[in-house]
């Protein structure tokens, strides 16, 4: 029987196909629906209504169960704010006795279940709220890419849309009384998000680390298949993503900005051409910001003026520098480094780059695979696509090196 959740998601989805039939039928010139879309349309509002019913149903059914338990005194006087908490801290605490192999699948209250497990298989848990606050902290903790792009998590698989509109080009026109308004439309266009598998290498440990009350579970395991998944992302999002179903490079959805004229080093000159390439809108001091690996930076500080004194300033406590012609500096391991050819450098508004997550991180638990070892496996799994959000006004831009 299907969880409230997923009729929830099945409803969503369906209102997302008689949307975009809406949407295409409004394109065309003659508008409206053709007979053969009509019933189309009609049979999956039919579908819709009928799935809002069994979920009113469900919802009535589980809030006379909770009344019910509530009359029993297991919650009775606690807040809707307590009530969860303290199902989050269940869940958590089910969570790591079922990683410490102290309860099997069917040992756990069937609500749970639901929550922690993905479909039947008896292996796939979903790490929970409580733990997986500290993973998504986690994964912007490891360098200050993830915290400077649009990262969220999705509770639901369903692809959706970004939504961009360009009107850079187009300007006030005057309008005589009785005229028709002949200008260009503006065209609503938007850039695609879907969500595609990723999987860690499988961590295997010893279950006497696992057995001991002593032994953290979170830091041992979750931490590291946080720190994997977060290089991993990073590295898909910033330049190894194809995009063909598959996360989309940073720098491959953006725009070259400028060309520098040796393939070895980098100029003063170059840097105030790749920001100035850039509309001010997204390079303004308050959004603006260069991104680049550490090597780079350390060559950049090495720029010097005519009298051999270094242009930019380094900060007193880091002994760094944290800004470059007044915009700060996004240090991004996963950039290439200065090479022939390569893309070094990227300049721009990254809050345009949006990378979506679906419910956080799962574990894939094995404890067959490496039982003669005394051992259990462990394999994180991500769902996620990314890509630039650009309505044509390229808000992130990239210094190519000059070719070999």
């Amino acid at each position: 029987m299907k969880t409230i959740k997923e009729l929830k998601e099945e409803r969503a989805a369906l209102a997302a196909r008689m949307s975009q039939m809406l949407d295409v039928a409004e394109e065309r010139e003659a508008k409206g629906f053709t007979a053969e879309e009509r019933a189309k349309y009609d049979g999956l509002k039919k579908e819709y209504e009928t799935l809002d019913e069994r979920i009113a149903l469900r919802e009535e059914d589980e809030a006379r169960a909770a009344a019910s338990a509530r009359r029993i005194g297991g919650d009775a006087g606690k807040t809707a704010e307590e009530r969860a908490a303290r199902h989050q801290e269940e869940l958590r605490s089910t969570f790591i006795d079922y990683v410490r192999g102290a309860v099997t699948k069917p040992d756990i209250k069937e609500e749970m279940r639901a929550e922690l497990f993905t479909g039947t298989a008896d292996n796939q848990v979903i790490i929970p709220k409580l733990i997986a606050d500290k993973v998504v902290h986690a994964l912007k903790s490891t360098g200050t890419f993830l915290e400077s792009i649009d990262l969220v998590i999705t509770e639901s698989a369903i692809p959706y849309t970004k939504s961009t509109l360009n009107t850079t080009d187009k300007a006030l026109k005057k309008l005589a009384e009785g005229d028709a308004n002949t200008t260009d439309k503006v065209k609503f266009e938007g850039v695609s998000f879907s969500a595609y598998d990723y999987v860690t290498p499988i961590f295997p440990i010893h279950i006497a680390l696992l057995e001991g009350t002593s032994v953290d579970v979170e830091a041992t395991i979750v931490e590291a298949v946080t720190q994997c998944v977060s290089r991993g992302l990073q590295e898909l999002a910033t330049r190894t993503g194809t995009g063909t179903n598959d996360i989309k490079a940073l720098l491959t959805a953006a725009t070259k900005g400028f060309t520098s004229a040796e393939g070895t080093a980098v100029t003063y000159d170059e840097l105030v051409s790749l920001m100035s390439s850039v509309d001010n809108a997204y390079g303004n001091t308050e959004r603006g910001a260069f991104m680049m690996n550490s090597a780079t930076l350390a060559a950049v500080m090495k720029i010097a003026d005519k009298n051999g004194r270094p242009i930019f300033l380094t900060d007193l406590q880091t002994g760094s520098v944290s800004r470059i012609l007044g915009r700060k500096v996004i240090i991004n391991e996963s950039m290439p480094d200065i090479a022939a050819g390569a893309k070094p450098i990227a300049f721009g508004d990254f809050k345009y780059y949006h990378l979506r997550m679906v419910r956080g991180i799962r574990l894939t638990v094995f404890k067959e695979k490496y039982a003669e070892k005394l051992q259990v496996g462990f394999m994180g799994h991500v769902r996620a696509d990314g890509n630039l959000v650009d309505a044509g006004t390229h808000p992130v831009k990239y210094l190519e090196m000059a070719g070999a």
